[in-house]
């Protein structure tokens, strides 16, 4: 039986997190691991990642979820901002790799936002728990867009807590 294991949100998160290590002076980044965040940036590339059906979040169904693109997005922008911090001139990857990756993803998220998912229709979600990281701790939606997000999860609000969207199962 096919199994849909795609989760760019899963590697979008790996590769923020260990760009925010080294950020924040935690955690430096080796030649191995530039090399190996070059790959993982060029391969997100490759598959289009901007256009890919995912898993996304403990997902049932393959879609375009706002919610993978993001973290995709927050790890290049941090990747820009670390390669700034250290002096690098060169990515160790494809030249226009991370242009043509931010420029796409968020072509791409300002389609969805604030939905979760507008592709394919029949899987099309207005209100999901996961986009909230997009706000925090990405940082990657502006203020209004924040608010737009926080309102449809109104949706999903109970009396006692939220559930992560609308008959999740």
């Amino acid at each position: 039986k096919w199994y849909n294991h795609k989760q760019n949100d899963a590697l979008g998160y790996f590769m923020w997190t260990r760009i925010q290590l080294a950020l924040a002076g935690k955690m430096p980044i080796t030649g191995d691991h530039y090399k190996l965040l070059g790959q993982l940036f060029d391969f997100l590339r490759t598959i289009e990642c901007w256009n890919d059906l995912d898993a996304g979040h403990w997902e049932e169904h393959s879609a375009q979820h706002a919610s993978s693109l993001g973290p995709c997005l927050a790890a290049v922008k941090a990747f820009k901002q670390l390669m700034d911090q250290e002096g690098m001139i060169v990515a160790p990857c494809k030249d226009d790799t991370l242009d043509i990756l931010e420029k796409n993803l968020k072509e791409q998220l300002d389609l969805i936002l604030p939905s979760e998912t507008i592709k394919p229709a029949e899987h099309e979600r207005d209100a999901d728990s996961a986009l909230i990281f997009l706000c925090y701790p990405l940082g990657i939606v502006s203020d209004d867009m924040g608010l737009h997000i926080l309102e449809r999860l109104k949706k999903v609000m109970g009396h006692i807590a939220m559930c992560r969207y609308r008959k999740d199962s």
